[in-house]
This record gives C-alpha cells, sequence and structure tokens, in this order.
C-alpha cells in the first residue's frame, strides 16, 4: 500500500493549514516534517536539496504540473 501524498494533496495540505491562521514558515515546517516522516531515505534527501536551493523552487513551482495543480485550488475558492 502506497501512504505518500500526492502534491496536490500536499497543496490542499498547505491551505488548510493557511486557513487556520499558521505562518507560512509554520506551513513549510509542518510540511516538511510530514514529508520526512513519509519518505524514504533518498526522496527526503531529494527534498531537502531542492527546499534549500531558491532557484530550485522557483522551477518547480513554474513546472506545467505546479501551475495546473496551483490554477485548480484557486478555482476551489
Amino acid at each position: 500500500m502506497n501512504n505518500n501524498l500526492s502534491p496536490e494533496q500536499l497543496l490542499q495540505m498547505a491551505r488548510l493549514m493557511q486557513s487556520k491562521g499558521m505562518s507560512e514558515a509554520q506551513q513549510k515546517n509542518a510540511l516538511t516534517d510530514f514529508a520526512m516522516k513519509n519518505m524514504d531515505a533518498s526522496q527526503s534527501g531529494q527534498l531537502k536539496k531542492v527546499l534549500s536551493d531558491a532557484d530550485a523552487v522557483r522551477e518547480l513551482l513554474s513546472s506545467e504540473k505546479a501551475s495546473q495543480l496551483i490554477q485548480r485550488l484557486k478555482n476551489q475558492k
């Protein structure tokens, strides 16, 4: 059984945390902690590397898939 969350589910979690008044830093820490607990060592290492590189984060967020997910979340308001 695969218990990993999809990127869309992680974005939905972030929206929920934001609606509960969590700061951006609190959201980032909570999502990072959750993701690290639910990934194998290789995946968590890759995520840490990307999150620590501002250019990599921008590139990830500007990807077609991320853009589609963000647009879907905006349309759910």
